[in-house]
């Protein structure tokens, strides 16, 4: 674990690992930039620079508010109960660019936020608060997000392929992109249990699966297109091999934990397949209670609640 961290007298870090944040900056993070029209600015627009995670997990994204010791917490989507923690002012946004200076993010989403420093210090020089700053500013920001070239995405990944992925990145991606699966089968003979851990990311970012494959030493790619052209495919790593969940992927998790609630699930995951290891699955009794674990899991979780353990 890190030693307690200050970059500046305004932010002070908790024991909370530095590297778990990045990677769940890398699963759920977003940078933006924002130039719009506005005739009551002398230069004739508004310009925004934000920094946002949006969760349905309030406490996880209080941890990390309180981890940094800014930004605030505010609602997204209150129809679909959706919070985000935001980062608005150009202090803040500084110092999170200090942070992830030396935190870096392993994704292509690490493209996005070097056209949000570059701006952000772009800007932050009022001697650029100009026509022409303008001008530059919005030339900076033009491939960001869903507008950068997907190759430039995967070529990225691609040179930094042989980076080694810290332990603490990998179980912070994991908070924002794994989900561990329980499938139950009755036949005539015996039921049938696979578990199985998935981590999904977008098919363009499909060589992070990759090296998470390489780095747990498990599983199997499912990619969703060959041309891994389109924005909206999701590609998936699945690790369901018994002797894989045995040996690395159970292991990994006792040693290094889920911080969200999917450290919940986890839990759950792990008495199932305790369960099966131990043929529970066998009895009416022991697969109903096994059913009862799956029901609760994932979207059947209430808020804080742990079934069983």
């Amino acid at each position: 674990m890190k030693k307690d961290l200050t970059l500046n007298k305004n932010i002070i870090y908790t024991n909370f690992n530095p590297y778990w944040i990045a990677g769940f900056i890398d699963a759920e993070g977003c940078f933006r930039v924002n130039v719009y029209p506005n005739n009551e600015k002398i230069l004739g627009v508004s310009i925004s620079f934000t920094f946002h995670i949006s969760q349905k997990e309030t406490k996880i994204l209080e941890t990390i508010k309180e981890f940094f010791n800014m930004g605030q917490i505010v609602w997204d989507s209150r129809e679909k109960k959706i919070k985000k923690y935001h980062l608005t002012s150009l202090d803040n946004c500084l110092n999170l660019i200090k942070f992830l200076d030396l935190y870096s993010l392993q994704t292509s989403k690490a493209l996005d936020f070097e056209d949000f420093k570059k701006s952000l210090l772009f800007w932050s020089n009022k001697n650029n608060h100009t026509l022409e700053g303008v001008a530059t500013l919005k030339d900076l920001i033009k491939n960001m997000n869903n507008n950068r070239n997907l190759t430039e995405r995967y070529n990225y990944l691609n040179s930094k392929f042989n980076d080694k992925l810290n332990p603490h990145w990998i179980v912070g991606f994991i908070d924002g992109e794994g989900c561990f699966y329980c499938y139950i089968q009755k036949d005539t003979k015996s039921p049938i249990i696979q578990l199985s851990l998935e981590i999904s990311q977008s098919t363009h970012d499909w060589l992070i699966l990759e090296k998470l494959r390489q780095e747990l030493n498990c599983g199997r790619l499912k990619i969703t297109t060959e041309m891994k052209n389109n924005l909206n495919d999701v590609s998936r790593l699945i690790i369901m091999n018994n002797s894989d969940l045995t040996d690395k992927i159970i292991p990994f998790f006792e040693k290094y934990s889920l911080l969200s609630k999917k450290r919940l699930d986890y839990e759950d995951f792990k008495l199932l397949w305790q369960n099966k290891k131990e043929k529970k699955h066998l009895t009416d009794t022991g697969l109903n209670q096994m059913k009862l674990i799956k029901t609760n899991m994932n979207f059947g979780r209430e808020p804080g609640k742990k079934v069983f353990g």
